[in-house]
């Protein structure tokens, strides 16, 4: 277990951690500052099967990285009837996928829009081609952040179409949530949390299979620009305080990812070499 802590007159925390095959152990480090803000990062890993046999899903170890923050005046959480008070919609009711390649711009303000663009402008840096989005995806993804349970489900409606899928999940918490949208929260979630924060850990060299030893540090990074994970579908629900996080509201991000990513085996063929472009963040 890994684990650190800043204690500051405003802070955040975004922990992460990728999947190892037992029990998820995820603690939150929580400190009565200014303003407190929570945030959680997982996702899965895959190992090669040639069987009928599902892909193995790996639970994360911890890993907390502390960002200093602007404080604020201190607000008092009210807590909310329901479990789930707000989540995006897909734009199809259809049991049906439907796929579509939104505009990457900085100025994207719908949903889906974000989720591709904060995916395929990193997706650029890495040589990886873009992705499109899924709505029946989507609505996989939607599912599981509605339940309001910080953990891993990549079995929610796999079909004939989507026998599998890579999942990464986010979670952040704060006294005054009110003050991030959910579209803001998505862009931190793919472009902060999962790219930003990994892909200077990520072992390397590119091109050939890396150390799995400090895996859980940069699983995401590796998720988000897999270049064989082609379509995304993304999810986001407020969860009222004492769900995932106590005496505090959150948002639960979940973004799930086809043909999955993380395969042992294929890293060198997919996750490429980063170009140096700009960085990009949320």
């Amino acid at each position: 277990m890994k684990s650190s802590m800043m204690v500051l007159s405003g802070a955040s925390l975004a922990i992460a951690g990728p999947l190892l095959q037992r029990e998820p152990e995820v603690d939150v480090v929580v400190d009565v500052v200014t303003n407190v803000v929570t945030s959680l990062v997982e996702y899965t890993v895959y190992a090669t099967t040639t069987s009928s046999t599902p892909p193995v899903v790996h639970t994360p170890e911890v890993h907390v990285v502390t960002v200093t923050v602007q404080p604020t005046t201190t607000t008092t959480p009210t807590a909310e009837t329901p479990n789930v008070e707000v989540a995006p919609a897909t734009t199809s009711s259809s049991s049906t996928s439907t796929s579509s390649t939104a505009a990457a711009t900085s100025t994207a303000t719908d949903f889906a829009d974000v989720a591709v663009y904060h995916h395929n402008i990193h997706r650029a840096n890495n040589s990886a081609p873009d992705v499109t989005y899924s709505d029946k995806l989507a609505g996989f993804a939607l599912q599981l952040s509605q339940g309001c349970v910080f953990e891993h489900d990549v079995t929610i409606g796999v079909d004939s179409e989507f026998p599998s899928y890579g999942q990464n999940i986010a979670m952040y918490a704060a006294t005054d949530i009110e003050n991030l949208s959910i579209n803001e929260f998505l862009a931190q979630s793919i472009s902060d949390y999962w790219y930003n924060n990994e892909i200077e850990l990520y072992p390397g060299p590119y091109g050939s299979e890396p150390d799995m030893a400090d895996f859980e540090a940069w699983g995401h990074y590796s998720q988000v620009v897999w270049v064989g994970s082609t379509v995304i579908g993304c999810g986001i629900a407020k969860c009222a305080a004492g769900t995932l996080e106590s005496g505090m509201d959150a948002y639960m991000s979940t973004c799930n990812y086809y043909p999955a990513g993380n395969v042992e085996t294929e890293y060198a063929a997919n996750v490429l070499a980063p170009l140096g472009e700009a960085s990009v963040t949320a």
